[in-house]
């Protein structure tokens, strides 16, 4: 389930639920190899489920690296939920997989891992 700032409630696709639920589980480990990067870029996002319609909604690019970014959203997610974000300036749309939500007086931050890490030529571009 995800839950907006008006609080209405989205319901996710089971086996996504199932493997944030296997991610909450997990000990956690500060796993970045990589120095993040402070900005203030505008994306959108949308959730990987298949019965949600096709909506995007806006988010804050807060930090950035080749793994992974923290984006300010409205949405209060789950870990383990996928997601996809189009940055401005990235070549592909990201696959990016919810590692953790922390609130926030604007909403909720985000940190999210890429499914497929941007190649050094990808993360010069956006930084």
């Amino acid at each position: 389930m995800v839950r907006n700032t008006e609080h209405e409630e989205i319901t996710l696709e089971p086996n996504i639920v199932a493997e944030a639920q296997l991610s909450r589980e997990r000990p956690r480990v500060e796993r970045r190899a990589r120095v993040r990067y402070s900005s203030n870029q505008e994306t959108f996002c949308h959730l990987i489920a298949a019965e949600m319609n096709d909506s995007w909604w806006q988010a804050e690019v807060c930090n950035l690296s080749a793994d992974g970014a923290g984006l300010l959203s409205t949405y209060q997610l789950e870990p383990g939920t996928l997601l996809a974000v189009d940055l401005e300036g990235a070549s592909r749309l990201l696959l990016a997989r919810v590692t953790h939500v922390t609130p926030q007086t604007e909403g909720w931050l985000v940190g999210c891992e890429f499914v497929s890490k941007l190649s050094n030529e990808e993360f010069r571009l956006l930084v």
